[in-house]
Formats: structure tokens, C-alpha cells, sequence
């Protein structure tokens, strides 16, 4: 019950329980073994209210709905704009943290993406929506700002093991180190 296994595909989940539950018959359930959105789909729904999410949040995972959240937000050309932002999920990358590299080398480019990035994330909290990267970035905000509820994690899973830790990008590193 103090092991925490994540993998990064339901797949992968579902063959790692399977390899379990013929190693430990009867206490097998007591591991939490999941993917690492899934995770984060739950930690968020116990906790974001911290963060402005209601517990009730819908997961968009389609282009087509993240695009037209762009849309909203009066963005020329949504689909070129997905994928600045899917980069600086991938990256780990704040608001803060690229207005400060903005500061550092004089380059606006950096302020107008802090801008954008900072735009879609409050329009996905007042939609009550999350995509995948956005569920990285707040849970990482989550456990980096209440040190509590990190703690109540660490306290509850002692041993994280991760699948295919080599493959992890640097997002998911942060939320794996914060945990």
C-alpha cells in the first residue's frame, strides 16, 4: 500500500498489474499501480480546488477542442500556437520562469510566449478543462506551491516506481521529482 507504480500508457498499466497479480496474489490490490496522467487526473481532482479547478473537470484530449479554446482566446492561427504550447509543456516551462529568461536575454519572444502560455492555462481553469500537458504543469504547480498535500503523497507512497524512467520527458520528470 506504500508503493506507487506509474507507467506512461494504459497498456503498459494494464501488463505491469497482470505481472503483479501473479507475483502477489493477495496483496496485489493494495499496490496503486497507474499511469502518470492518471495520476496527476487524480491528485488534481482531490486538490485543484487549490488551483482553481473544480473537482468535476472535463479532460480534452482532441485537437480540435484545444484549438477552439484557442479560438476563444482570439488566436490567428490555432494549430501553429498548439504546438508552441505543447513545447513548452514538454519543457517543464512556467509563465514565470520564461518572463525571467525573457528579462535575462532581452528577448521578447520568450514575453510573448509567458503571455500565450499564461492565457491558455487560465482559460482552461475557466472552462474547468484540462489537457494532458496542462494536468502535468498543475499538478508540478500543485506539489511545488502546498507542500502539505506533497507531503501527504510522500507520506502515502513511500516507493515510486516508474516504467520506462529513460523515456520521461522533462515535464514529467518535475512532476515524478515533486512527488
Amino acid at each position: 500500500f506504500r508503493i506507487l507504480g506509474l507507467t506512461f500508457t494504459v497498456k503498459a498499466a494494464s501488463e505491469m498489474r497482470d505481472r503483479i497479480s501473479k507475483l502477489l496474489t493477495e496483496n496485489n490490490r493494495r499496490i496503486h499501480l497507474c499511469t502518470l496522467h492518471s495520476f496527476c487526473n487524480d491528485l488534481l481532482s482531490q486538490h485543484g480546488s487549490h488551483l482553481g479547478l473544480r473537482p468535476d473537470f472535463d479532460v480534452i484530449s482532441d485537437k480540435k477542442d484545444r484549438q477552439a479554446l484557442l479560438k476563444k482566446l482570439g488566436v490567428d492561427s490555432p494549430e501553429d500556437t498548439l504546438k508552441v504550447i505543447d513545447q513548452l509543456f514538454i519543457q517543464g516551462d512556467t509563465p514565470d520562469e520564461l518572463r525571467q529568461h525573457a528579462t535575462k536575454t532581452q528577448d521578447n519572444n520568450y514575453q510573448s510566449r509567458a503571455a500565450l502560455l499564461e492565457q491558455y492555462l487560465a482559460a482552461l481553469i475557466a472552462e474547468n478543462q484540462l489537457d494532458f500537458g496542462a494536468m502535468l504543469h498543475f499538478t508540478h504547480q500543485l506539489l511545488q506551491t502546498k507542500p502539505r498535500i506533497a507531503r501527504q503523497v510522500r507520506t502515502v507512497y513511500r516507493y515510486v516506481c516508474v516504467d520506462e524512467f529513460q523515456d520521461t520527458n522533462k515535464a514529467q520528470y518535475q512532476v515524478i521529482k515533486a512527488i
